[in-house]
């Protein structure tokens, strides 16, 4: 009888392997955890994407605030400027009870209570307290910590609003305000105007006299004080807040140029001045104060001033002793021709070639016109409208040509004919 077994046939002597049989399904295993890696691969590379996003946004929005920091200071030093259309009323006096700050605002709408002046204002001035103030009488907790208290009542500070584009606004610039304030030694810390860290000195006034910063001379009331070169050096601080937080200040030392008193109506600087004069009978010169603008007239100059007794000599010698009496002006006797040297208190700034190119760079900053020499001018100036006028160079001044204000000249002037200027 045949038997017929079901199956494939076996091979002679082939027998089924265990191992073979528990080996089967490990292909998804791998795949699964291969899967698994790559998952925890590309979630770490979206972490550290998503990382250095916010890294990227941090920096752009402290740089935003650090140039709108910048803006809010740029906007305070342009109006400091007595000819800007709002002009800020600047502080007259070191801070103290009594006045001495001014806090230019920028609130973002009327929302947004901008009062760096109050402890628990977001924007609360937690800096003031750093700038060796001491008569708001405000003690500095550690150099880099935060101030949490404030000057006491309301009188030590004023206000003035922002007039930048979109002011008030939520449109307005980040910068929240700016403090105005005379400077103090030491308020920025470690840093000593006379380069010593003495305290005895620590908060005196900071006074700039055309070349650098020195300190306010013991027992004097003012910069002004010390001579008519020297002005205040003033102190802006600014703090700018963006909407995601970010905050930033700056500072920033800056003055208000004012033009040095002139020491005549024609002044020869230098040593071995030479004068070739005019002999037109219509050719004057006159230091006395003649203004048709109204307003009281000014002490009279030296008609013409020189800095040293040749150079007097010289002049005197140049003139035409029939044209004396064209030349007048604070002196005695004509022709008025001094030696400022002896008479001049401003003779340290106009002697010395570093005083010049401060006198020629200050009334430069001023000036409504500059010329490249050489040239010639008809008019420079009225007296219903004076200019200043800076010439580099040599300046010809022909008959018939007029001006009015203040005329430098770093050449050879010319003058010749008939020529009027004030």
């Amino acid at each position: 009888m045949s038997h017929v077994v079901p199956g494939l046939p076996r091979a002679a002597g082939a027998e089924a392997h265990p191992l073979a049989e528990s080996q089967r399904g490990i292909a998804l295993l791998l795949c699964i955890f291969s899967l698994l890696l790559l998952t925890a691969i590309a979630m770490g590379l979206m972490y550290i994407g998503d990382t250095e996003t916010r890294v990227n946004d941090n920096f752009r929005s402290s740089i935003q605030a650090y140039y709108a920091a910048r803006g809010g200071l740029e906007e305070a030093r342009d109006r400091l400027r007595p000819t800007a259309a709002s002009p800020i009323t600047l502080p007259s006096q070191m801070p103290s009870s009594t006045g001495g700050v001014v806090y230019l605002v920028n609130p973002a709408g009327n929302s947004d209570t901008d009062q760096p002046w109050n402890t628990s204002n977001t924007y609360f001035d937690d800096e003031l307290c750093q700038e060796s103030f001491g008569g708001l009488s405000l003690s500095s907790p550690g150099l880099g910590v935060r101030c949490t208290s404030a000057p006491s009542g309301s009188t030590w500070y004023s206000q003035a609003t922002s007039t930048s584009p979109l002011a008030n606004t939520a449109g307005a610039m980040s910068y929240k305000w700016v403090r105005i304030t005379y400077k103090a030694n030491a308020s920025v810390p470690r840093y000593y105007v006379n380069g010593s860290s003495g305290s005895t000195t620590s908060g005196t006034q900071v006074c700039w006299n055309g070349s650098q910063e020195v300190l306010l001379s013991a027992g004097t009331a003012n910069c002004q004080s010390m001579g008519q070169i020297y002005v205040p050096v003033y102190m802006l601080t600014s703090l700018a807040v963006t909407s995601n937080g970010s905050r930033r200040m700056a500072q920033m030392e800056t003055v208000q140029l004012r033009l040095p008193s002139l020491p005549s109506a024609l002044t020869l600087d230098g040593a071995g001045a030479t004068y070739g004069a005019p002999t037109s009978n219509g050719f004057h010169i006159s230091g006395v104060d003649q203004r048709s603008c109204g307003g009281s007239a000014l002490p009279s100059l030296p008609g013409v001033g020189a800095w040293d007794n040749s150079s007097v000599t010289a002049i005197d010698t140049a003139i035409p002793s029939n044209r004396y009496d064209h030349y007048t002006g604070s002196g005695s006797t004509t022709p008025d021709v001094e030696n400022l040297n002896a008479s001049n208190s401003l003779a340290s700034q106009w002697q010395t070639v570093g005083g010049i190119q401060s006198v020629v760079s200050t009334v430069t900053s001023f000036a409504n016109q500059t010329l490249t020499g050489p040239t010639s001018a008809t008019t420079l100036g009225t007296d219903a409208n004076p200019q200043i006028t800076i010439v580099n160079g040599d300046l010809t001044m022909g008959g018939g040509a007029s001006g009015a204000g203040i005329l430098v000249v770093t050449g050879a002037l010319n003058l010749n004919g008939l020529v009027s200027f004030d």
